[in-house]
């Protein structure tokens, strides 16, 4: 029949070798495979830790999170915009000598600072501090390795990473905690989980071709250094000040002024809701990046025209996600969970409403950096972070329940990505002007 011909055509086309399609369908693949490996032994874990470790994990995480965006100073996002392999050698040469140099100061500085400093920041946090640098190392390790692949546009490399973090996470977590670890079965589980993969890639990608490492020189690290200087001498802080306005925030002002229980039920609203949507928004980031940092220059059309492809298709999903778990929460949680996580329930219900803007924007979240729009991206950034925090300021001025806090938090997070999308749009439209005139 010729209709069905047609539309096979069609098919086969979307997801040719090196398209758009096959490479998010590669990346999704990859991710959901590891994803669905954490959900399905997260009952596990559940029983084996209580939301108040939980807490806890979530806080070591967050400071990590928030810490690990300027682990390489943010010469990670400039890999992709690498001209030729020389340029690209030398970009990540510069990338793990920054991330080894952080590493080893704040290194320094848990071991030299006072104690009782260290004890009145960290909290519950302070018997596992010297774990936090090794994560901040893997993670940012991770983030590099990250950029490189999508340089090249190995993403099957990058998915079978994906399956590795799946797996060895939530497997080394359950065997810590059954040997008897408590919360250091979480923290160096997590470690074990976001380090599972880099190997992988540093063999396939630097050490097996054999002509990258030959091609760093100390002058082409200069050269690169100087070119990308707005990464680090702006990037850096405005995602810092980012990474305070996203849902780390909450991990770490809830267990400061609530309790680490309530920031455990926040933890677990994470991974039912934010795990699962990350399975698409992240598979499609890295290849939007690879699309965006090219069409932005040669056709700045089709950058708009994949923008409002992405969004839209990715708003259908995570309206349809939300509206399941939202309708469902009540009876699944104490069930598959266990009943001590029942008060979690609520914050599903309250957190749902900046999940939806937020998980929509996700996979184009990086539109700005890829455009070196870097001073409009903080000019954002910092008025999220001005409206959010002001909005826990003024819960605890007026001594608001958690879950009234965490209510001003989402609806102040849900208009943030709504003006986010509005300023890329409309920065994707000015470029397409410029090229027209």
């Amino acid at each position: 029949m010729p209709g069905t011909a047609s539309v096979l055509m069609k098919i086969r086309s979307k997801f040719a070798n090196g398209s758009f399609g096959r490479n998010v369908l590669i990346m999704f693949t990859g991710t959901a495979l590891g994803q669905a490996c954490s959900l399905l032994l997260s009952p596990v874990l559940t029983r084996i830790y209580s939301p108040e470790l939980f807490g806890v994990q979530g806080f070591f995480i967050a400071l990590i999170g928030i810490s690990a965006v300027i682990a390489s100073l943010r010469y990670e996002m400039a890999l992709p915009l690498a001209r030729n392999k020389e340029d690209a050698a030398n970009l990540m040469a510069v990338c793990f000598a920054s991330l080894i140099s952080l590493s080893v100061i704040l290194y320094s500085l848990l071991a030299l600072l006072p104690q009782e400093w260290l004890a009145y920041a960290l909290g519950s946090l302070m018997p596992y501090r010297f774990l936090l640098p090794v994560g901040f190392m893997c993670v940012g390790a991770y983030q590099i390795m990250l950029g490189y692949a999508t340089l090249e546009g190995v993403f099957a490399i990058v998915a079978r990473t994906k399956i590795y973090q799946g797996i060895v996470g939530p497997v080394s977590q359950i065997a810590l905690g059954l040997s008897g670890a408590g919360g250091w079965g979480l923290m160096i589980g997590y470690i074990c989980g976001q380090s599972a993969g880099i190997f992988n890639m540093l063999v396939r990608l630097v050490i097996k071709p054999g002509d990258v490492l030959s091609k760093i020189t100390c002058s082409g690290m200069v050269k690169m250094a100087r070119r990308f200087a707005r990464f680090p001498l702006i990037s850096t802080w405005s995602a810092m000040i980012n990474m305070l306005g996203t849902n780390s925030m909450l991990l770490i002002m809830i267990p400061a002024f609530y309790s680490t229980t309530i920031a455990g039920f926040v933890f677990l609203t994470d991974r039912i809701i934010g795990r699962p949507l990350l399975l698409i928004s992240t598979s499609i980031l890295q290849v939007y990046l690879g699309e965006a940092a090219k069409t932005q220059t040669a056709d700045p059309k089709a950058m708009r025209r994949r923008f409002l492809q992405v969004t839209g298709g990715q708003f259908v999903i995570v309206a349809m996600w939300l509206l399941l778990i939202n309708t469902t929460a009540f009876y699944f949680i104490p069930v598959v969970f266990g009943s001590e996580w029942s008060g979690a329930v609520i914050y599903i219900h309250i957190l749902s409403i900046c999940y939806l803007p937020q998980m929509t924007i996700v996979p184009v979240m990086h539109t700005l950096q890829i455009m070196e729009k870097q001073g409009l991206t903080a000019a954002w950034e910092f008025g999220r972070f001005i409206l959010i925090s002001g909005g826990f300021a003024a819960s605890y001025i007026l001594a608001f329940d958690a879950w009234e806090a965490i209510l001003v938090y989402a609806i102040s997070q849900a208009f943030a990505q709504l003006v986010l999308f509005v300023i890329m749009y409309l920065a994707i439209q000015r470029l397409q002007q410029l090229k027209e005139i």
